[in-house]
């Protein structure tokens, strides 16, 4: 890392986290985003789905293009500029009227998201001890989301209309540009490809291809639950506050599922941990899927978050399993952005055609699918291990 500024040091780790937090906020705190859009523009379920996928494939197209630039470019230089960046967008966004130009400007905005996430996430994955840096960059962006989504419907939209969200985007960005100064510049140490990296053996590589489709499968059927929860309690005459405020408690809440791998290990194995993320999950489903009273929007949403990120460090473990080289896990975020995008394009489309109950049994058959998937990768790293001792030996 050049410079005196690494994420060992804790001032620096923590500005870093942050900004991973508003890179990744247009993901974790999408229902919120979509909801004071539907009610600022009186958007429908189509083209919500429309600009959430939108924003999703402009993430993607960032976080893809990010494994040729992100150490090649200067780390401060990319989050300066994506950050100027965001205050011009937010700035045009109550003056744009048309759907098609809003769901444009929106697609440019995740671009610029995905940008500023890229650049963090370089920096985190040095650090010496990475899963306390990702636990703690996991907690701000908790922390930054659940802000976001409490006091986005109960303050702001009811007080600045149109202005609310740009208002949020100005302000984190403005932050970000306060703080530049502690982020690292970037890696200033080439990585060197082993020969074990550039000929890896085929039953490995395969492996990981499999581990990224689990994760792809799996964002394919979470988004759309995800992205649609504050329509969801909306259609059950919610209030806005109420759910604004069950959001938030959900991605505090959640956070817990995401620490569990950090307290405990691999303790339990890497496959029934997940077995139980996906009971909370399709618990989640049923809940959801049907009308019903405040405390059963409130178990749901709860549920969703819990049972979400409890699967994806397993996930994610395997992954690195798979390719100690850490090129998997790099590439896994482009493979949720397009499992995202995808995703949001079909949970669209069932609630249009079908309403939240088709949504929902969609959603319950990608999830016992990944876990399906995720099973056989891990039975292979363990039969490919086995064989590994057994040449030692």
């Amino acid at each position: 890392m050049s410079g005196s500024n690494t994420v060992e040091k804790f001032p620096v780790l923590i500005t870093t986290c942050l900004v991973s937090s508003i890179g990744a906020m247009s993901f974790n705190a999408m229902p919120v985003l979509l909801g004071g859009l539907a009610e600022t523009r009186a958007l429908n379920e189509s083209e919500l789905s429309a600009i959430a996928s939108a924003i999703f494939f402009g993430s993607l197209i960032a976080v893809f293009s990010a494994v040729y630039w992100v150490n090649r470019l200067s780390w401060r230089l990319v989050i300066i500029v994506m950050a100027i960046a965001t205050i011009l967008i937010s700035a045009f966004l109550p003056f744009i009227a048309g759907h098609i130009q809003l769901t444009m400007l929106l697609a440019l905005l995740g671009f610029v998201m995905g940008a500023l996430y890229s650049p963090a996430l370089a920096a985190l994955s040095l650090s010496r001890t990475p899963e306390r840096a990702f636990a703690i960059a996991i907690a701000l962006q908790v922390a930054v989301s659940a802000l976001v989504a409490y006091s986005l419907p109960v303050f702001l939209t009811p007080a600045l209309g149109l202005w609310a969200i740009p208002c949020v985007l100005m302000i984190t960005s403005i932050l970000v540009l306060l703080c530049i100064s502690w982020l690292p510049e970037r890696s200033s140490d080439p990585v060197e490809a082993t020969e074990s990296d550039v000929k890896a053996p085929r039953k490995q590589v395969l492996t990981g291809i499999l581990g990224l489709m689990a994760m792809c499968v799996f964002y394919i059927g979470l988004i759309g639950a995800w992205e649609f929860l504050e329509r969801i309690g909306n259609s059950w005459s919610l209030s806005h506050e109420y759910i604004g405020g069950i959001i938030a408690l959900a991605l505090i809440v959640g956070a817990g599922g995401a620490l569990f791998p950090m307290v405990l290990g691999d303790r339990f194995g890497k496959v029934r941990p997940v077995i139980l993320a996906i009971v909370l999950l399709l618990a989640a489903a049923i809940l959801l899927s049907v009308q019903g009273t405040a405390l059963r929007f409130a178990a749901g949403a709860i549920l969703l978050n819990v049972g979400w990120n409890l699967a994806i460090p397993f996930m994610y473990a395997s992954l690195a399993d798979a390719d100690p080289s850490g090129r998997f896990v790099v590439f896994s975020v482009s493979i949720q952005m397009a499992g995202a995008v995808i995703g949001a394009g079909i949970a669209g489309a069932l609630v249009v055609g079908v309403g939240f109950s088709g949504l929902f049994t969609f959603f319950g058959g990608c999830v016992l699918m990944a876990l399906a998937i995720h099973t056989l990768v891990v039975r292979r790293l363990m039969a490919s291990s086995s064989n590994s001792v057994g040449e030692i030996d």
